[in-house]
């Protein structure tokens, strides 16, 4: 049986990795201030599988914004992964999130679209970013609005960079020439 708890930055200390991924969660989650929105997926003896932090924007319209995944290497290919991205984009209809967003390494972003996620084109920071609507049914899809595009083409951090602007726009007219 598998739970989903709250996480704190020494219990995540509790289970050192030698991979990439776990210092680069534990310094952004300290960095940021993001262990009071951490939750990890544990199993029947209270064993941390992996961890997330999910964080809902104060604006209208709310996005849900999956900051961090990590699965522990031992339990990657078991499930972890899509369990805890399923958390978060359930936390984000629960909350009557309008979006999802997810920012992802290029090592991750097979992960994500096998798990139906699907990306609008890389960041500045050479990330690929999902920009998804929760429709009416509470399904995530990919669709084009007003919001999405003014998010895509902002020179806000975290907007596509200006290589995917002109890719994703210059035939509709959004972008450039």
């Amino acid at each position: 049986m598998l739970t989903l708890t709250s996480v704190s930055r020494e219990r995540f200390l509790e289970k050192p990795s030698q991979s990439p991924f776990y210092k680069t969660f534990l310094s952004k989650a300290t960095t940021y201030g993001l262990w009071e929105s951490c939750c990890g997926l544990h199993n029947s003896v209270d064993e941390l599988l992996g961890a997330m932090v999910v964080t809902h924007s104060k604006r209208k319209p709310q996005v849900t914004n999956l900051q961090l995944l990590f699965t522990f290497p031992e339990y990657r290919g078991q499930g972890v992964g899509s369990t805890l991205l399923k958390h978060a984009v359930d936390s984000g209809k629960n909350s009557g999130s309008a979006y999802f967003r997810v920012s992802s390494e290029p090592s991750s972003v097979i992960f994500y679209e096998k798990n139906g996620i699907k990306f609008w084109g890389n960041q500045k920071s050479g990330c690929s970013l999902a920009l998804m609507k929760y429709a009416p049914e509470g399904n995530l899809v990919m669709e084009m609005d007003d919001f999405v595009t003014k998010s895509l083409i902002s020179n806000r951090k975290g907007s596509l960079s200006s290589e995917e602007k002109e890719r994703c726009f210059s035939k509709t007219g959004l972008y450039g020439a």
